[in-house]
């Protein structure tokens, strides 16, 4: 069974101690449900944990769980004044049962596994960075991340408070390791080392790079939807938002799908193949060219979400990425979005409709 981290666990009890605001839309009324089964990979879930927190905030190494028949696809890390969120986005790696689908269901057989090694994509840990920062947080930048052995990078996000900012890197085993502490990175289980390669070039999905755009913004924030810009010879795998005071700052990772060589640690990594990108001025898109980012903000003068919900995509999409954060007076929910089929738009900026394209 997948444990709990108690010292990731013991930073969250704070937050059953806070009462829920709970959406009033009327008279109570009680929803019955059918149980359904949903196959692998088909019930995609998000959690947000409040917890009441009026000091620093979190600064350490982490090791996250997930329910039985999920895993962790998504984490980050959010704080205010007074309180700080935790964002999971789980979904399922088994068949499992379901009422309510804004619910985590029930694997439909039993979840097991040995004691101390985790299979690949099991040990999901963050890696949370606070610095103290008074002043206005990141500017434009380019950066390059890494991951120990056996881990790969599976998000990363920047956060600013007024007092701090916070870097958040999620990394996920890429093959079995065995883990003492789950809070400290494994070690793998057999020696797949290839020897010490030319650290300036980087093959396939080697290379994860982040992308930071600082913006001057003394008013609401953003409400809208967006394609996420495109660089040519990587995809976007993930996209965050984060408002303050008076800036805003988005941060999009990427991940190349051509071999690619690194010059220098703060620049776009260099294609070694031919990356012509398509303008796709005809609307069409192939799958995995798409990535919509999609900014609900509200006003929220209490304490914030917390809570489960199922999330969804339209036709031909998939849901890539989900953040909450909340300031002092707005909140804002994000959603990445990716098609998995060939897709028209009529805009760039909003979902396509599937339609068959003809292979050469």
């Amino acid at each position: 069974m997948i444990r709990i981290s108690k010292r990731f666990s013991r930073s969250l009890i704070a937050g059953a101690l806070v009462f829920q605001i709970v959406p009033i839309t009327g008279c109570a009324s009680k929803v019955s449900y059918e149980q359904q089964e949903y196959d692998i990979g088909t019930h995609q879930i998000i959690e947000v944990d409040r917890s009441f927190n009026p000091l620093f905030g979190k600064d350490g190494l982490y090791g996250l769980t997930a329910p039985d028949g999920y895993i962790i696809k998504d984490y980050d890390y959010d704080k205010t004044d007074s309180f700080e969120y935790s964002d999971f986005v789980y979904e399922n790696i088994t068949p499992v049962e379901v009422g309510n689908p804004d619910e985590l269901g029930v694997p439909v057989e039993e979840v097991s596994r040995q004691d101390d090694v985790y299979e690949a994509g099991e040990h999901v840990l963050v890696d949370i960075n606070r610095n103290f920062n008074l002043w206005i947080g990141k500017d434009d930048q380019v950066f390059h991340l890494t991951a120990p052995e056996g881990y790969s990078v599976l998000d990363y996000d920047y956060d600013k408070t007024n007092s701090f900012e916070f870097e958040n890197i999620t990394y996920a085993n890429n093959q079995a390791v065995q883990v003492e502490d789950i809070n400290q990175f494994g070690e793998c289980v057999s020696n797949n080392n290839q020897g010490k390669k030319n650290s300036h070039i980087c093959d396939v999905g080697e290379d994860m790079m982040v992308v930071i755009h600082r913006g001057f913004n003394p008013f609401w924030g953003k409400d809208e939807m967006k394609e996420v810009e495109r660089i040519p010879g990587y995809k976007v795998i993930d996209y965050d938002y984060d408002k303050t005071d008076t800036f805003e700052f988005e941060t999009i990772v990427y991940q190349n799908v051509v071999p690619v060589k690194i010059e220098s640690d703060t620049e776009y990594g260099v294609p070694l193949e031919d990356v012509s990108q398509d303008s796709h001025d005809d609307g069409c898109y192939a799958p995995y060219e798409h990535v919509l980012v999609d900014i609900n903000r509200d006003f929220n003068f209490l304490l914030g979400y917390e809570g489960t919900k199922q999330i969804d995509a339209p036709e031909g999409y998939e849901v890539l990425d989900y953040d909450y954060d909340n300031n002092q007076d707005f909140e804002f929910e994000t959603t990445v979005y990716v098609n998995n089929h060939d897709v028209k738009t009529d805009s760039n900026h909003d979902f396509g409709k599937v339609y068959q394209k003809t292979r050469d």
